[in-house]
């Protein structure tokens, strides 16, 4: 189980002092982002607050609002958040705009809700095929309506991006467990190829029926990084992953 964060809804409430606030505070989501130049950073920065409104952590001194920088070739965005965030939130903000989420580069790590177009498919059967991919733990689900919403967990970053946001475009990824704390898991750490991406998900959903219609990012569970990094992949090839998940 992730351990709760308790500290977000206070901190979001209450207004914690910053020396609080360290303890634990907000989680952060990292996602690269395409189409921004060293000029127009801004306007994008401004485009995604205005959109985001109260999902964004409002920013003090130890948790900044919105950024987005320059980390080897790619830029990357990071904004710690107090509200629930789906990818199609951001796909939203950015709309109508030069700006994107490569979603045919993004490799997940840390945990995610899946939000599943499931049709007949009952939960277990979705369970069973995503634990099939490498590098994927199954958590928690809950049904709603014809959806079913379900927690899946891989490595984090080795190193913490909230420190270090840099290391994103260096970082391993280990093993953590559905927990906030490091893995003493003796397994090696994966690299961003070996990361499950869209393309891994969505190969094991439509062999059960069933539609990936969003990926959702929660506050619910630990205060740690999550998101993705962008991976050049080979033209129509999919992912490390998602081959291996084709192969079962």
């Amino acid at each position: 189980m992730f351990r709760q964060c308790s500290l977000i809804a206070m901190v979001a409430a209450l207004g914690l002092a910053a020396g609080q606030a360290r303890a634990g505070g907000p989680p952060m989501l990292c996602l690269p982002i395409d189409g921004v130049t060293a000029e127009n950073a801004d306007e994008c920065t401004k485009q995604i607050a205005a959109k985001l409104g109260n999902k964004v952590f409002p920013g003090n001194d130890d948790f900044r609002r919105i950024e987005i920088r320059q980390f080897g070739k790619q830029w990357y965005l990071t904004f710690y958040f107090v509200e629930d965030v789906a990818l199609s939130d951001l796909e939203s903000a950015l709309e109508g705009s030069s700006f994107s989420i490569p979603r045919d580069r993004l490799h997940f790590f840390g945990h995610v809700v899946l939000d599943i177009d499931a049709g007949a498919t009952q939960p277990n059967d979705l369970k069973a095929g995503l634990k099939a991919l490498e590098y994927v733990s199954v958590g928690e689900s809950e049904t709603k309506e014809n959806r079913i919403l379900l927690t899946v967990d891989m490595p984090y970053p080795e190193k913490d991006l909230r420190r270090a946001p840099e290391a994103v475009s260096e970082n391993a990824f280990q093993w953590n467990d559905f927990s906030s704390n490091p893995s003493a898991k003796a397994e090696p750490p994966a690299t961003a190829e070996q990361l499950p991406n869209d393309n891994a998900f969505h190969v094991v959903l439509a062999k059960h029926d069933a539609k990936l219609h969003d990926i959702r990012w929660t506050t619910a569970n630990a205060c740690r990084v999550v998101g993705g990094v962008a991976v050049s992949e080979a033209d129509g090839k999919l992912s490390k992953t998602a081959q291996a998940a084709v192969a079962r």
